[in-house]
C-alpha cells in the first residue's frame, strides 16, 4: 500500500509540474488592437547594426540592435536612427531564441517594440508576433509576415501569408490614433 501511495505522490508532483513549465512557455496570442497598445515604438525600417553587449557579473548579455527608421507609427519618427537592447544567453547562436526573429543586417522590418526598461532592454511585442519580414507579394508589391505567418491578425482573413504594406500601415495607424 505505501508503495503505491508513492508512485501516485510521484505521478501528481510530475503531472503539476509539467503543467507549470508547459504554461510557463506558452506565449499569447495577440491581434493587432493588443499589439498596438502593448507596443512603445512602431516603426518599419532597415537593420544597420548588431552588437554583442558582453556580460557583467550577474552573467546578463544582450545584443545592441540599431535601425535606420523608414516609417514611423509610434514613438518614432522617419528618418531617425534607433538602437536597443534585447536580452540574449550567454553563448547562444543568433538563432530564434523562445520565438524571437534574428535580426540580419541590412534586411527591413516592420517592429512592435515593448517600452524600453529602465536597463534599456526591450524585446518585440508577443515575441515573433510583433517582428514582421518584408516580402515580395506575388504581384511584385511588398507584403510583409510575422514570425506567426500573420495568423494572429483577425482583422485581416483575405491574406494567407504576407499582407499588403500599405493596408498594413493604414490599420496600424488607425488603432495608434484610436487606442488611448
Amino acid at each position: 500500500m505505501k508503495l503505491f501511495s508513492f508512485f501516485c505522490l510521484l505521478f501528481a508532483l510530475l503531472l503539476v509540474g509539467g503543467a507549470f513549465s508547459a504554461h510557463a512557455s506558452q506565449v499569447q496570442i495577440m491581434d493587432m488592437e493588443e499589439m498596438t497598445r502593448a507596443a512603445g515604438l512602431i516603426f518599419a525600417g532597415r537593420c544597420i547594426g548588431l552588437e554583442r553587449v558582453e556580460g557583467d557579473e550577474n552573467n546578463f548579455s544582450a545584443v545592441k540592435i540599431s535601425f535606420a527608421v523608414e516609417t514611423g507609427l509610434k514613438g518614432v519618427e522617419a528618418g531617425q536612427e534607433i538602437s536597443f537592447l534585447e536580452h540574449s544567453l550567454p553563448g547562444a547562436s543568433s538563432a530564434r531564441k523562445g520565438g524571437a526573429h534574428p535580426y540580419r543586417q541590412g534586411q527591413r522590418y516592420l517592429l512592435f517594440l515593448h517600452p524600453q526598461s529602465d536597463s534599456g532592454l526591450t524585446s518585440p511585442v508577443g515575441m515573433g508576433q510583433g517582428v514582421f519580414s518584408f516580402l515580395k507579394m506575388p504581384d511584385g508589391s511588398l507584403g510583409a509576415a510575422n514570425g506567426i505567418n500573420n495568423s494572429n491578425l483577425e482583422w485581416a482573413p483575405l491574406y494567407q501569408g504576407p499582407i499588403p504594406l500599405d493596408a498594413l500601415f493604414d490599420r496600424i495607424s488607425f488603432l495608434v490614433e484610436s487606442t488611448p
